[in-house]
């Protein structure tokens, strides 16, 4: 007898430890459904920011970032305010200021379906003045994302960070 009521209660403990972890899947999958509607919603409207937390130079390691760092796209403006690791090809007019520091309105921006949900966005900057010729952001459900930059005459550099709506 002991054994059947101990039987019985064993299966209770599953089923109740069962019952949790599939209510726990689907507030999980609830919670990444809403986060990547909120992310399309930004790439739709083409008001958003890419904030930097850290990049990687062609030459060398991972380099965390410490103070903000951005990339702001908003409708016909681009803003962008990145640091700059690595060699360039010609030398600069001022050494001290970043390359990647910069403001654009003549730009095309284009975005497309990538693997499981993600986005794959392209800007390419149109202004004779700049030396940065392209943005590739490619941007997860969940609102993770990799800019890789690419300048014409400096080695290119990428950026991982996130996906955030202007204030």
């Amino acid at each position: 007898m002991r054994t059947k009521t101990f039987f019985v209660a064993y299966l209770i403990f599953l089923l109740t430890i069962r019952i949790h972890t599939v209510s726990a899947q689907t507030k999980k999958q609830t919670r990444e459904k809403i986060k990547a509607a909120e992310v399309q919603k930004l790439l739709d409207s083409k008001r958003f920011s890419f904030k930097a937390q850290t990049v990687q130079p062609l030459r060398g390691g991972t380099i965390n970032l410490t103070s903000d760092y951005e990339l702001v796209i908003n409708k016909d403006t681009l803003q962008s305010y990145l640091p700059f690791f690595g060699r360039a090809f010609t030398a600069p007019m001022n050494p001290s200021e970043s390359p990647l520091i910069f403001n654009s309105t003549n730009f095309n921006y284009n975005a497309a379906n990538g693997k499981k949900g993600s986005k794959n966005i392209t800007v390419e900057i149109n202004d004779q003045n700049s030396n940065v010729r392209r943005f590739y952001i490619s941007v997860s459900g969940q609102g993770y994302a990799t800019l890789q930059v690419l300048n014409s005459n400096r080695d290119p550099i990428s950026f991982n960070g996130y996906i955030a709506a202007l204030k």
